[in-house]
């Protein structure tokens, strides 16, 4: 018994993670059924305002812009509103857009660095276009010798 459970505490250290629960689309799309249904209509009702961070605020679902793209037709009909493929069934639905439309998640982290990544190229892109002038500038200013290149086999003119 001790060795199992000294055996399972290294497994533990070895690889932290191995507990780890991560919310399926279909666990959000329940929990988001409940929040919407009770949740907030009492948080509107009181005119509270969700911290930004706060999971329960409806911006920080990674699969909200995807449900939203769900096009419900009829019982057995479907439709991605990305790109307009058409399913029989709303799990079918999902795995297209766990393998084709996975991209469009949202990512917090990833528009964070993108948005970082963005502002630095406006800021330093001006300032590149700046060096290049003056440097243009004063290569113009500069006097500039000039030098004639004999072609090769031709005799030099005598002066």
């Amino acid at each position: 018994m001790a060795s199992s459970i000294s055996l399972d505490s290294r497994i533990r250290l070895q690889n932290p993670h191995t507990h780890e629960v991560h919310c399926s689309r279909e666990r959000s799309r329940a929990a988001w059924e409940a929040i919407d249904e009770y949740l907030m209509p009492f948080v509107e009702k009181e005119k509270y305002e969700l911290p930004s961070k706060c999971r329960l605020r409806p911006d920080n679902d990674m699969f909200r812009e995807q449900e939203q793209h769900k096009i419900h037709f009829d019982i057995n009909e479907w439709r991605c509103g990305f790109c307009k493929k058409a399913f029989r069934a709303e799990k079918f639905l999902d795995q297209h857009f766990e393998n084709r439309h996975k991209n469009l998640l949202d990512n917090k982290q990833t528009n964070r660095f993108y948005l970082a990544l963005c502002i630095l190229t406006l800021i330093l892109l001006p300032l590149f276009y700046l060096i290049v002038f003056l440097h243009q500038r004063e290569m113009k200013k500069g006097v500039q010798d000039l030098k004639r290149f004999s072609k090769i086999g031709q005799k030099k003119k005598p002066s």
